[in-house]
């Protein structure tokens, strides 16, 4: 699993507006495959791939279907991921006695406030942070450490996806 999470962060991180349709998979097929052995926990390797990998397609159809409320989806989703993903790469310990499904809501509205203002930056930074955890949380840094990895990470995708997005430079020094 380290070698398709390894894939999966770094596709997000580089790529993830320009590669939208295979974003929303890889978000689709890492919370199922994170979230199903919560509920599910006599599953096999194989059944839980499959089934995230169904999940991950799902999340395509939809995102094509409902285009305008896949912004919504992927704002309420992107958030909560990333706010969860956060703490626990940071591990905040005052956080600790809130609910995850409530800190996973508090992000989700953060997520679709931005979403429904600027999505495209929105879509380019969400995709970023995820990338950027998946690919730090193959290692186990010390906190520090973490933190300035997971900063250059968040960096270098933002730059590269801009460019890959934009014509005029991020920042115009003149």
């Amino acid at each position: 699993m380290d070698v398709l999470t390894f894939i999966m962060g770094a596709v997000l991180l580089v790529f993830g507006k320009k590669l939208l349709t295979l974003s929303v998979a890889i978000v689709g097929f890492y919370i199922s495959f994170t979230v199903i052995p919560l509920g599910f926990t006599n599953i096999t390797d194989t059944q839980l791939f499959i089934a995230s990998g169904v999940i991950g397609i799902l999340f395509v159809f939809l995102s094509r279907f409902v285009e305008k409320t896949a912004i919504f989806i992927v704002g309420m989703l992107g958030g909560g991921i990333v706010s969860l993903s956060l703490l626990n790469l940071f591990q905040i310990d005052f956080l600790n006695t809130i609910p995850q499904w409530a800190l996973f809501l508090i992000g989700g509205c953060i997520g679709i406030f931005a979403a429904s203002f600027v999505f495209d930056w929105v879509l380019m930074l969400l995709t970023t942070f995820f990338g950027a955890y998946l690919l730090l949380n193959l290692f186990n840094f010390p906190f520090l450490l973490n933190l300035v990895v997971y900063l250059v990470l968040c960096v270098v995708g933002i730059l590269f996806q801009y460019k890959r997005n934009h014509k005029e430079p991020l920042l115009n020094v003149s």
